[in-house]
């Protein structure tokens, strides 16, 4: 709807969530390093927390 308005950096943000997520679940199928789990888990949390707008949107 506000595709257009918003900036394309939003749009990255919300790939990059997206891909993030992907990347943890498909690594955590195969969870050969629980660490690397717990990275990519802050990492989402510290976008979500840098982007609050998108949590509003």
């Amino acid at each position: 709807m506000l595709a257009d308005d918003s900036p394309p950096p939003n749009l990255s943000a919300k790939s990059l969530r997206l891909a993030a997520l992907s990347s943890i679940l498909w690594r955590r199928r195969d969870s050969i390093n629980g660490r690397q789990t717990c990275v990519y888990m802050s990492h989402l949390i510290g976008s979500n927390a840098e982007d609050p707008n998108e949590t509003v949107s």
